[in-house]
């Protein structure tokens, strides 16, 4: 029998789709001076508590937020005096007296605190006709929340960082489209609460339980603003002109069978798209690319002459440092190594490293690391080597 031939055969593979939004999303620098400051100032380590989860990290600077607007009794829709202004900037106008904020100081206050601590998250509204909210105030309802990419799911979740609300179904967290879907199908997902009893005091003052009796039926169509990094010098120019509110750019999520009614304000500016795929895209998360010939792949280091194979790794992650990777194979696993990434121009990073591998099953791992060294998730192929005899 001559020499075996080495077939290496892909059994399990654990990771994602990668690519790049078709509609370039900004995000605020986790780093910025300004962020920092704030981080600093109102003390939100103190806030977060000692080596919280994201969630948990999540769920406590909501509550800061909510605290830190002062509450006031709300008469229809309110103007607010923060339109415009970074999350560190509405501190100050409320600390200098101001009062009134609507909802999107709020989730802009709440952005930006997250992003101090290198969590993703985005600005979105929801625009509603046809509800007793709509009705209750001129017949167009719009109001202002987040959506926070948790990457120990995977996945955007919404949040209400001015009513502490997120939502539940079957055990999952919801997104905002997930939201929109479920309104579609008359789905009433379980409505939570960050913290009931402060809520509670809230609404008392505000007078705004309708806000939260009707809340899931408010998510008719989706607007995501494009910029999120609010300390940037040119984002209030972009968000002001001539001292009147223009707004940033909205990408709207409104697909075609949608039954409501569309409405869209003069003086902001919106894309429409029928597309989920560009409102609902994976951030920090790795996709691992092999060489396939068929249904398995073959290949050999032409400098060493060890069995093994090429690997690409590819991530979309607005403040990447690095990818972390390690292997197993035959029982023993490495440490984890750091693999350096290239950056494209579409905010692609990318990395291409050496398997080698081993007779019998060998598995890879990898996630990136990004600001603070926040992980993102696993990805992860096992792989079997096999010999074939040839006669």
């Amino acid at each position: 029998m001559r020499e075996g031939v080495k077939h290496v055969v892909i059994t399990s593979l654990q990771s994602p789709r990668v690519w790049k939004p078709r509609f370039p999303f900004r995000f605020s620098n986790p780093a910025h001076p300004d962020l920092t400051a704030m981080r600093r100032q109102e003390r939100l380590d103190e806030v977060v508590g000692s080596q919280p989860s994201d969630w948990e990290t999540v769920a406590r600077l909501a509550c800061w937020v909510n605290r830190r607007i002062p509450m006031d009794r709300r008469e229809g829709l309110m103007v607010s005096p923060g339109q415009g202004r970074s999350g560190p900037a509405l501190l100050q106008a409320v600390d200098q007296g101001c009062r009134g904020f609507a909802c999107g100081a709020f989730s802009r206050l709440f952005v930006d605190a997250l992003a101090s601590f290198g969590i993703l998250s985005r600005c979105m509204g929801v625009t509603a006709t046809g509800i007793r909210l709509a009705d209750s105030v001129g017949g167009v309802w719009n109001h202002a929340m987040a959506e926070v990419w948790l990457d120990s799911l995977g996945q955007w979740v919404l949040v209400d960082p001015e009513l502490l609300i997120f939502y539940e179904h079957e055990g999952r967290r919801l997104s905002a489209l997930e939201l929109h879907q479920a309104l579609l199908n008359g789905i009433r997902p379980k409505r939570r609460h960050f913290d009931d009893a402060q809520i509670e005091a809230w609404l008392a003052v505000t007078g705004l339980s309708l806000w939260r009796e009707d809340h899931a039926e408010q998510f008719q169509m989706l607007g995501y603003d494009l910029d999120n990094d609010h300390c940037r010098v040119d984002f209030q120019d972009n968000a002001v002109r001539n001292g009147e509110e223009r707004g940033t750019t909205h990408l709207v999520y409104w697909p075609d069978h949608a039954p409501w009614k569309p409405y869209f304000y003069p003086h902001l500016h919106y894309v429409v798209t029928n597309d989920p795929l560009d409102t609902s895209f994976p951030m920090n998360q790795v996709e691992i690319r092999l060489p396939l010939i068929e249904e398995r792949f073959v290949a050999l280091s032409a400098a060493s002459g060890e069995s093994g194979t090429d690997v690409e790794l590819i991530t979309f992650a607005p403040w990447f440092s690095s990818f972390l990777v390690r292997y197993e194979s035959g029982g023993r696993v490495t440490d984890w190594q750091r693999v350096t990434g290239a950056g494209h121009h579409d905010g692609i990073w990318s990395a291409t490293l050496f398997w080698p591998l081993h007779a019998g099953v060998n598995r890879l791992e990898a996630r990136v690391v990004c600001a603070f060294d926040r992980l993102g998730p696993t990805a992860r192929v096992t792989v079997e080597r096999r010999v074939k005899g040839m006669g």
